[in-house]
């Protein structure tokens, strides 16, 4: 296979993105590991930045060059062709997609993920889903608007795999929930919650969780 295409290509608009701090983070780890070929992390990073900006070509045409040093074909072609449904019709997107699509015809009928590790892409895919989540909850609970971070932790509940409930993932989504629950002035929602991951911390042996849920619920004596 030649070289990848090029770094990424103007589409003549600019991003809001950029301008969070965030975004500009995730922009640039993921240039970078894809400058490194560290793939992996390059699609990571992009995904993120798709999760907020689901209408910005330029994050589908960076992670497509992403999957394309995976040769995860697939999904290559399907994010070029968002890219260009977006309006990014370039050259060098067009060129990828057309590789992306000659390529996956080559692969095997009847496996879905192209490589073993996809499986693994796919589940940090959704971690990374997740952490957005929680990114656009903290910007809500800043700003005062509880309802809309209540939203987003029930519909990040859903998400969290069953595995992730005893990590850094399941117990921050309880400490939004409270703070979310306190400030919409529902005290006896946030003792409840807070007594349900009090205890969960202590089965998972996180104490460091468990001593942050009874902070937040020393300041509602």
């Amino acid at each position: 296979m030649s070289e990848l295409p090029d770094k990424a290509v103007n589409s003549g608009s600019s991003s809001s993105g950029y301008n969070d701090h965030t975004d500009s983070l995730a922009f640039f780890n993921g240039q970078e590991a894809l400058d490194l070929s560290n793939f992996a992390a390059a699609a990571n990073n992009f995904t993120l930045l798709i999760e907020r900006h689901p209408h910005d070509p330029q994050y589908h045409w960076l992670r497509a060059r992403a999957y394309c040093g995976m040769r995860a074909w697939h999904l290559c072609r399907e994010d070029c062709e968002q890219a260009i449904q977006l309006g990014m019709s370039m050259p060098q997107v067009i060129e990828l997609r057309s590789l992306a699509a000659a390529e996956e015809v080559k692969v095997t009928s009847g496996a879905p993920l192209e490589r073993p590790e996809m499986l693994a892409l796919v589940s940090l895919r959704q971690k990374y889903r997740l952490r957005s989540l929680l990114l656009s909850a903290d910007e809500h609970l800043a700003e005062g608007d509880y309802l809309a971070v209540l939203s987003l932790v029930n519909l990040a509940e859903r998400l969290l795999e069953p595995a992730d409930s005893s990590g850094d993932l399941g117990f921050s989504i309880g400490l939004i929930r409270v703070r979310a629950c306190i400030g919409a002035g529902k005290s006896g929602e946030a003792l409840e919650v807070i007594d349900f991951y009090v205890k969960h911390a202590h089965l998972a042996r996180r104490e460091d969780f468990a001593a942050k849920f009874k902070a937040l619920r020393s300041h509602l004596f």
